[in-house]
């Protein structure tokens, strides 16, 4: 499965592994900005269709 998202060394992200990771990353951000505001993060934050 990692392979689709390393480039051939199979170490090193590729382009979509990039994505995925900033995505998720921002997921959380927006989730933990949320609950120190007090606010509920939207429902589809969790929702990704990688590229």
């Amino acid at each position: 499965m990692f392979d689709r998202f390393a480039i051939a060394d199979g170490l090193h992200m590729n382009d979509c592994g990039y994505a995925c990771f900033a995505q998720l990353l921002g997921d959380d951000i927006v989730r933990f900005v949320g609950l120190q505001l007090g606010v509920n993060a939207p429902s589809d934050v969790w929702v990704y269709q990688p590229l």
